[in-house]
């Protein structure tokens, strides 16, 4: 079997519920696409709305030494959780290969991989050749410009390779990581780096991305942050902050960054309604998605019968 199925879309559109239907329809297993639910202990804030007494397992798949774990929910496998700890890196290039492990797996036992999740560059290593993602991390480069502001990296973003500096969108241009992660690729590339070759990628894809109307989608948000407080959300992201450094790149989740706000609710509400915009930009621009708005009345079985076409073609 070479097919691969895709649920993607912005926050509040019950991706997670779609693919586990789908996979129980089409005899899948799920791998997350989320690229804050790969940090172990990082639950509640960012959704894997895991049910009570559910324990990971460990598998005997291994990615750079170590096991990789599954959640069995509603009788599905569900991986690409806890994949890292909050303090260690991890990257689109660290997540592709975990998931190329993943799809030839569920290939193997005759199962549909179903990718779930938000996460638009995980999704797009999939699917398109991006040999950028391959391209190593300088810690010595990073360590000198990790207090910079983003005017200055920018700046010098623009004096090493303009033309990269002029293709980054607006939100890029505000975001010291991303300019880090530009500097850095250009860096490599005018030194004669030359990144390692990407497998290609698997033809056979079929994308649903879920959508609504942005005040339907924002109700959604809202109501999703009053039920993650109530199962423990303040508590998860204290003792988050109380154990690792708050700069962590795993900590900017916007729960978890809100949390210094005297007005965590509200705050973590702006910061995922703002978080909402940019996935759905992003998801606009994206070629190949069958879309299904999810405020409609029908939008399940137009969905279910468009995967049932193309998975018996």
């Amino acid at each position: 079997m070479s097919k691969l199925l895709v649920v993607c879309g912005p926050t509040a559109t019950g991706k997670t519920s779609l693919g586990l239907k789908m996979a129980q329809k089409f005899n899948g297993e799920i791998i997350s696409a989320d690229s804050r639910q790969v940090y172990a202990g990082m639950d509640i804030v960012t959704g894997k709305d895991l049910p009570p007494a559910v324990t990971s397992q460990v598998s005997n798949l291994s990615w750079q030494g170590r096991f990789l774990k599954y959640y069995e929910i509603e009788k599905i496998k569900v991986w690409g959780y806890d994949l890292v700890n909050p303090d260690q890196d991890f990257n689109v290039s660290f997540w592709n290969e975990c998931a190329k492990i993943l799809i030839s797996d569920i290939r193997s036992r005759g199962k549909l991989p179903i990718i779930v999740g938000g996460t638009g560059l995980y999704l797009k290593s999939l699917t398109v050749s991006m040999p950028d993602i391959d391209i190593p991390q300088n810690p010595d480069l990073r360590l000198s410009l990790k207090d910079k502001s983003a005017d200055d990296l920018l700046d010098y973003l623009s004096l090493l390779d303009f033309a990269r500096a002029q293709q980054l969108n607006s939100s890029d241009r505000k975001n010291p990581r991303r300019l880090i992660r530009a500097i850095e690729i250009s860096q490599f590339k005018l030194s004669g780096g030359v990144s390692a070759s990407q497998p290609k990628a698997p033809t056979d894809v079929f994308s649903i991305c879920l959508t609504a109307p942005i005040q339907f989608l924002k109700s959604r948000i809202d109501q999703k942050i009053s039920q993650r407080i109530a199962a423990g959300a303040f508590f998860e992201a204290q003792n988050l902050l109380a154990t690792f450094p708050p700069d962590l790149s795993s900590l900017s989740a916007c729960g978890y960054r809100a949390f210094c706000n005297p007005d965590w609710e509200s705050s973590w509400s702006r910061s995922e309604h703002q978080y909402l915009k940019r996935q759905l930009t992003w998801f606009k621009k994206q070629p190949n998605l069958f879309w299904c708005d999810i405020s409609t009345d029908s939008w399940s079985d137009l969905c279910f019968s468009a995967v049932t076409n193309w998975y018996n073609n």
